[in-house]
């Protein structure tokens, strides 16, 4: 999965994201990110929550590289070789009007298609 200068917003820290009680309270900025990911696959999981919801998960392996870059001119870039997940997770999903429930669409013909994807970080990135 792939994205370049993706457009975003900088909340500078958590607490402001979420309350945003700093002036201003964001700013501009961009991100990229490149994640790969590879096999052994260590656990299969089905999804059944919540209600009408199905499909299935597995726990793999990820490399990744990112960064961000702030109209202020904040820069954060990861390992140029790649930095190594704690766990990734890819699967597809459905639900809701898409889920498994009588008198709706079949989740085989109605998924997105899109993976559900979670990805941490091992180390640390270096600032740009």
């Amino acid at each position: 999965m792939t994205a370049s200068d993706l457009a975003l917003e900088d909340y500078f820290d958590i607490p402001n994201a979420l309350f945003r009680f700093e002036d201003p309270v964001s700013e501009p900025a961009t991100c990229s990110f490149d994640i790969s990911w590879s096999g052994p696959v260590t656990d299969r999981s089905p999804v059944v929550d919540p209600p009408g919801s199905s499909g299935e998960l597995v726990m793999c392996q990820a490399t990744m590289q990112w960064s961000a870059h702030s109209a202020s001119g904040f820069g954060f870039v990861s390992d140029p070789e790649g930095t190594t997940s704690v766990f990734a997770q890819l699967g597809r999903v459905s639900n809701g009007v898409f889920g498994d429930a009588p008198g709706l669409a079949s989740p085989k013909t109605a998924s997105t298609g899109f993976p559900i994807a979670g990805a941490r970080a091992a180390k640390l990135a270096r600032e740009s």
